[in-house]
């Protein structure tokens, strides 16, 4: 499963970037996510490690990401083996005064998560282009 989505926030690339790589913020804009704690590493980067709670598809599912990649300001990576095998990709860029945010996911689900892949593969691209969206309105209500 893979799929892209980008959006683009009237705000800052530093303001998007900062808000979107604090964990704490997650469950405020990411559909599904009940909570997010950064447990390895005292900043953000490359090795730092988050928790995360939250559901999909009804089913309540805890993960532990790994930074992969981060490139303050530009780029940041992060991949999860739990529930299922998957990375995802975040870019900034300025664009049109605001800032590009593009979002690149791969994943290999397994056992449940497999055999529901139809659906899931739908729930996933919607719930991310919806999560940048919310991203979108929480940070341009912020003047």
């Amino acid at each position: 499963m893979n799929f892209e989505h980008s959006v683009v926030i009237n705000r800052p690339v530093e303001q998007v970037f900062t808000f979107t790589v604090t964990p704490a913020n997650m469950p405020l804009w990411f559909v599904g996510a009940q909570e997010a704690t950064q447990i390895e590493g005292t900043t953000m980067g490359v090795g730092a490690k988050v928790r995360a709670v939250g559901s999909l598809l009804g089913k309540r599912i805890e993960t532990i990401t790994t930074c992969t990649g981060y490139e303050a300001n530009r780029a940041l990576a992060y991949e999860m083996t739990q529930p299922f095998s998957q990375t995802m990709h975040y870019t900034f860029e300025a664009a049109n005064g605001g800032t590009r945010l593009t979002i690149r996911a791969v994943a290999e689900p397994g056992g449940f998560f497999k055999l529901a892949m139809p659906v899931m593969a739908g729930a996933v691209r919607r719930n991310a282009e919806t999560s940048l969206n919310n991203l979108k309105d929480i940070l341009e209500s912020q003047a």
